[in-house]
């Protein structure tokens, strides 16, 4: 047999035997649907597409429902929805992925559409490709055949040319830096009337919004066509934004006249808000001087672009040293203002005592209400106050005094007025209260004083007997009424006085201290009062130790005035056997001061001088050592004599 005849006959026996038999056959069968497909031109809108799967089996599974519906089941499924020849736009490119989808429907799929704005009524055909696998049957054993399918879906979309919008004008007062309006004139440019219409405008940039939102919506109720409808929204401008344009959208909802829903294309226009609203400083003036009270004249311009009414100035300190009678902030009331007119305002300004002679920043600024009747404020500018030198300066000089520890004192000196201006009522006072020093009267009026006049001042002080002796500075203080009659308080000046050691309040002095030993004498004291206050019921009291005794140690004195001496007596003795030498004594005063208070001086100490008693040649008597040593010489003497005797 030939090879021919032999693949001949391969060939025969090979088509007898019978194909496999499919347990399950079919495939999806999609349509597609659109809903709301009646558009007008110029609207922005969605399509809202749905793809239904009919399927279609062509071999069951008896035993196995499921590989029936997996041969009817479209996987992976993407829909892409294509403009077509219609005249619309497709949004956002219109691809969808939707996966599984079994006999059933998709949900809608939300396609946004642009109509173009000269789209012709008619009905056009929108495409609709899908895109998906699918099982073609399942064989016994098991094993699938699928393959991929991308088809064409076709929906129809009716364009009626009902209401159209466009923006016929735009006026705008937004100002940069404030509230203002834009107003927008719109007209129906279409066929159709629409009902419960409302315009909305949302802004393109964060710099121009409507209050705290970027949008913002007007009703207009019933439009009829070639009708213009003027809208106003209140805007606000940042300080930040920059000259120029800014874009707006205006998009309009109504109804149509079968009561549909439906809103226009977006209508773009722009906005250019004017220059912000601003004033300058054309001059200033001022006579405030350091540590009083002056004015200080403000002339500003009102450079536009607006005129403003109810304005006032506020002026305030960024510093402590100039104030406005104790605040920081004043405020003056101006009015109605023009663009280009000048205001000139004048603030009552006060100079601390401590101020400097340099320029001092304040903020100016503006405050008012526009055509419109919507509040603003200006930015802030700056102006520049240099007090003056203090007119009335003091200088203390020619500071005596009789201070002294644990003793009251004056402190005197001269003030001069050493500024350029009188001041009036001069009182002199202590600054701040030292330690230690009581302060008996706390001013010292000097009355008035001219440039360059001098007058004397006086304070009554205690120094504490705590205190501590040498140079002490006070700090002094002069209060003054200046030519306005308000009173004002200068710097503080230094008083240097010195402060003398307590001294005692007596000072003792023996006028007659003489004994002779074993006799008794008086001892004459001269008590002085070296204190600046009288002193009364001196009761003095010695005190004396062997061999002096003081057989009367109490005297008395009435009263003492200072600087005063008296001379008060005691009786001392000395023992017979006191030696010829000073031996000292004690003695201390109690007494009343002149306030009534009993004090007890420290201890004095003074010097009994005790002197041998004078031979005068008369029958004195023998000290009993010499009685007894003569009667033992006698002794001696006759007893040799009578041993003598008996000897012989």
């Amino acid at each position: 047999m030939t090879k021919a005849r032999l693949a001949v006959a391969f060939l025969v026996a090979l088509a007898l035997v019978p194909a496999p038999v499919a347990a399950a056959a079919g495939e999806p069968i999609l349509s597609a649907t659109v809903a709301g497909d009646t558009v007008t031109p110029g609207e922005e809108t969605t399509l809202e597409v749905t793809v239904v799967n009919t399927g279609r089996v062509d071999q069951r599974s008896a035993t196995n429902p499921s590989l029936t519906q997996r041969v009817t089941t479209a996987r992976g499924l993407v829909v892409d929805v294509d403009a077509g020849d219609a005249p619309i736009t497709i949004r956002d490119g219109g691809e969808r992925a939707v996966g599984s989808l079994p006999e059933g429907a998709t949900p809608p799929l939300s396609i946004p559409i642009s109509v173009d704005e000269d789209a012709e009524q008619g009905t056009y055909e929108v495409p609709v490709e899908v895109n998906y696998t699918h099982t073609e049957r399942v064989l016994p054993d098991g094993t699938e055949e699928w393959t991929n399918v991308s088809r064409t879906l076709n929906v129809t979309v009716e364009v009626d040319d009902a209401a159209s919008f466009a923006v016929f004008g735009v006026a705008s007062q937004a100002r940069v830096g404030a509230t203002g309006s834009v107003e927008v004139t719109l007209v129906n440019d279409g066929s159709q009337a629409a009902r419960d219409a409302s315009v909305s405008l949302t802004s393109q940039n964060a710099d121009l919004t409507f209050g705290a939102s970027g949008s913002a919506s007007r009703y207009v109720g019933a439009w009829e066509p070639g009708e213009r409808r003027t809208l106003t929204y209140e805007v606000s401008t940042a300080r930040t934004a920059k000259p120029g344009a800014y874009a707006m959208r205006a998009t309009v909802d109504y109804e149509d006249e079968y009561g549909v829903p439906s809103r226009s294309a977006g209508l773009s226009f722009a906005v250019t808000p004017q220059r912000e609203q601003t004033f300058s400083v054309a001059e200033t003036a001022s006579n405030v001087s350091v540590g009083d009270e002056g004015a200080l004249s403000l002339t500003m311009v009102n450079e536009g672009p607006v005129a403003v009414r109810d304005a006032s100035v506020s002026l305030s300190s960024t510093a402590g040293d100039l104030v406005f009678g104790g605040a920081a902030q004043a405020s003056r009331f101006v009015g109605a203002w023009e663009p280009g007119e000048r205001r000139t305002v004048v603030f009552d300004v006060t100079a601390a005592p401590g101020a400097e002679t340099r320029s001092y920043t304040m903020q100016a600024e503006v405050a008012y209400e526009d055509a419109e009747g919507d509040p603003a404020r200006s930015p802030t500018v700056s102006v520049g106050v240099t007090p003056a030198p203090e007119r009335r300066t003091f200088a203390v000089t020619d500071v005596t005094g009789d201070l002294e520890v644990g003793a009251e004192g004056t402190l005197n000196g001269t003030i001069t007025n050493t500024g350029t201006a009188a001041a009036s009522n001069v009182v002199v006072s202590f600054a701040t209260q030292k330690p230690g020093v009581t302060l008996l009267e706390s001013e010292s009026p000097v009355g008035d004083l001219e440039p360059g006049g001098s007058a004397t001042f006086s304070f009554p002080v205690e120094i504490a007997a705590s205190g501590e002796p040498g140079p002490k500075q006070f700090e002094l203080v002069a209060t003054y009424r200046d030519e306005n009659d308000d009173k004002r308080r200068s710097d503080t000046v230094d008083a240097l006085a010195t402060v003398a050691p307590d001294r005692d309040t007596f000072a003792v002095a023996t006028a007659r201290n003489g004994v002779t030993a074993g006799g008794s004498s008086p001892l004459e004291v001269t008590v002085t009062n070296q204190g600046s206050e009288p002193v009364s019921a001196v009761s003095a009291k010695l005190f004396a130790n062997a061999p002096i005794s003081a057989t009367d140690s109490e005297a008395f004195i009435d009263r003492l005035e200072p600087g005063q001496s008296e001379t008060v007596t005691f009786a001392v003795a000395a023992s017979s056997g006191a030696l010829a030498k000073g031996y000292p004594v004690e003695m201390d005063f109690q007494y009343d001061q002149p306030d009534g208070d009993t004090v007890t001086s420290r201890t004095y100490r003074t010097e009994v001088t005790v002197s041998e008693p004078e031979d005068d040649g008369g029958d004195l008597p023998l000290p009993l050592p010499v009685i007894a040593l003569l009667a033992l010489v006698v002794l001696a003497v006759a007893g040799y004599l009578v041993y003598d005797r008996v000897s012989e």
